[in-house]
């Protein structure tokens, strides 16, 4: 028999900074509402901020200090540059990251093939929160606009599929509907996650993500007996009713 695990959640804020209008705006609204991101976490859990602009950057490793982590994300993550940070006493992102590598990852998809990696050897619940505006590539068809995934993407998601870890994306564009908010729909959709634009209902959003952070179950599955490649999983309720946020397939 399984004994519980005696820790908290491990919980890492990516913050996709831009200074492009119908972003700014949201992303600064989205901040500075960040208490409420982190209002039902509990001394146990463990958060670690990070930023992407035109490179990664990291804020802070894993802390408990959640007071902290408000200054950072409602003060410093949008108006500097981080100072040097001494890796955490207990799980630390340091271990895989660094500034230096930061410095030199200018794509987010490699960004969070990084983080997938720095998260892969810690147990128990991973979660990413990803405070941003999407990535893709533009692409036109008979004059429609839509996006495509970069080639980084699928490094990415098995990395974060290997890591455990969930993906739960805020939109701050301030439009019903953009491009770029496919590449966010489909990281939450494969890592478990969910996607949630903040336009109009932000406060609504972002609680909808926070109390995604304070459930989590774990699900242990056999592998069946199939040869090697990209398998799909469906996961559903039998006798009760609610929502299962699990990835959706599984690479042999």
């Amino acid at each position: 028999m399984l004994e519980p695990e005696n820790h908290g959640r491990l919980i890492v804020v990516l913050v996709q900074k831009s200074l492009e209008r119908p972003r700014v705006a949201g992303l600064l609204r989205l901040l500075q509402d960040s208490n409420r991101l982190l209002a039902r976490l509990t001394p146990d859990d463990r958060v670690a901020v990070l930023s992407f602009d035109s490179h990664l950057k990291i804020w802070l490793d894993f802390t408990d200090d959640l007071d902290r982590v408000q200054t950072v994300l409602m003060e410093e993550v949008m108006h500097g540059n981080p100072n040097s940070i001494e890796p955490a006493l207990g799980p630390s992102l340091l271990g895989q990251l660094s500034q230096e590598r930061g410095r030199k990852t200018y794509e987010i998809e490699e960004a969070l093939q990084l983080l997938g990696d720095a998260l892969e050897p810690f147990p128990g619940s991973k979660s990413v929160v990803i405070i941003g505006y999407g990535f893709g590539r533009l692409t036109v068809t008979l004059g429609i606009p839509s996006a495509t995934l970069g080639d980084g993407y699928d490094e990415a998601r098995a990395a974060l599929q290997a890591a455990r870890a969930a993906v739960f994306c805020l939109d701050v564009t301030m439009a019903d509907y953009h491009t770029f908010e496919f590449g966010l729909e489909t990281v939450a959709e494969e890592t478990g996650g969910f996607f949630a634009r903040t336009y109009l209902f932000a406060q609504r959003a972002v609680e909808r993500v926070a109390n995604a952070l304070i459930g989590h179950y774990v699900l242990f599955t056999e592998k069946p007996d199939v040869g090697p490649g990209i398998h799909r999983i469906a996961v559903r309720l039998v006798g009760a009713n609610g929502t299962v946020l699990a990835r959706r397939s599984f690479v042999d």
